[in-house]
This record gives C-alpha cells, sequence and structure tokens, in this order.
C-alpha cells in the first residue's frame, strides 16, 4: 500500500460516526470518530421526569454505545493499514526484540453507567436509583 493510499484510508477512517438511542427512545447521542460528542438529543419527556441522577446515567451509558459504535467502525475502516503495520511490527520485532513490549491497542471504551438498551425508566419513589429492566412491568409509568 501507497502511501497516499494509506493516508485516504486514514482520512476516510476519521469520518465515521457513532450514534445510539436509550431503550426508552428519549436520548439519542451522536459522536464522531475519537469519541467525542457531536450531537444529543432529548426528548421533553426525558427532560420532564425531573430525576436528574437517572438521566445522566443514561446519557452516559448511551454516549459510551455510541463511541464504542464509533470505534468498532473506525477499526472496520483501518483493517487495511493493520494488516501492513502487523508485517511492520513483525520486521521491527525480529530486529528488535525489546519492541515487542510496546503496546499500541487502542482501549475499549468504558462502560461506567447501565446500559440503556437494556433498562428503562422507573420512577418508582420507593427507589429512584433503580432502574426498570426491560421487559418488567410497572403500572405507575404513564408512558407504557
Amino acid at each position: 500500500m501507497d502511501a497516499e493510499t494509506a493516508l485516504s484510508v486514514q482520512r476516510e477512517a476519521m469520518t465515521v460516526r457513532g450514534e445510539a438511542t436509550s431503550g426508552d427512545g428519549q436520548v439519542t447521542v451522536e459522536v464522531d470518530a475519537t469519541g467525542v460528542i457531536t450531537g444529543l438529543d432529548l426528548t421533553e419527556q426525558a427532560l420532564a421526569r425531573g430525576n436528574a441522577k437517572k438521566l445522566s446515567a443514561i446519557v452516559v451509558a448511551t454516549a459510551q454505545a455510541a463511541a464504542a459504535q464509533a470505534r468498532a467502525r473506525m477499526a472496520e475502516a483501518l483493517a487495511p493499514l493493520r494488516e501492513r503495520n502487523d508485517e511492520i511490527r513483525k520486521a521491527l520485532i525480529e530486529a528488535n526484540p525489546e519492541l515487542a513490549k510496546l503496546r499500541t491497542a487502542v482501549p475499549e471504551v468504558p462502560r461506567t453507567a447501565e446500559d440503556p438498551t437494556a433498562a428503562a425508566w422507573d420512577d418508582d419513589e420507593d427507589d429512584p436509583d433503580e432502574l426498570l429492566v426491560a421487559g418488567e412491568e410497572d403500572d405507575e409509568d404513564p408512558l407504557r
């Protein structure tokens, strides 16, 4: 692969985007190739719920899901470069075995909040921090 083709592959990879929507459909996050949030859509229902802590957790989890999607798309777009880089890395390690200790892999996107695709809002006053697992019933929720 020549340098011009490699740069073209890299430029194309940087155009990927990720998007995720919470399980209840009330939060949508868009991110760029690096996982930086470029769009956030909250429905009026999400804002009217009044539980900032729960909404924050869903926004974070949705953003992480979007970032993971962007990362996967970027990895797919960069696959041709990785194959060539693996060949170069192998040759360098053969010449200098100490280079084998270097790690260049991009870490996974951290998942520090509840996965919104597996949960929905639960306005149970008994435990305001509890998320309702998808499939559970909550007769008090007027949106169901």
